[in-house]
């Protein structure tokens, strides 16, 4: 694979260099492949807390629609709850 420029502002810079100085990384590239890398766990792990939240509205749902207490849940209701904004 062909190498790759970045541009980094300066702030963003700095710290990569102290991550290099603290002898965490070798070089500026480790950083910013660990830093993928944990961009891409988080989204990973977002998106499984996602799923697992919206597996426990269906539950609740459909527990509550067992006993005849449902409540009217639409698709804005969903998508509100999806992106924690309820």
């Amino acid at each position: 694979m062909p190498s790759m420029n970045v541009s980094l502002t300066s702030e963003l810079m700095r710290t990569v260099q102290s991550k290099v100085e603290s002898g965490l990384y070798n070089n500026a590239s480790e950083v910013i492949r660990d830093a993928i890398r944990q961009m891409d766990s988080n989204a990973e792990l977002l998106n499984h807390l996602k799923l697992a939240h919206l597996k426990e509205t269906l539950d609740e749902g459909v527990r509550q629609a067992k006993i005849g207490d449902a409540e009217p849940y639409g698709l804005k209701d969903l998508i509100a709850d999806l992106d924690g904004r309820a």
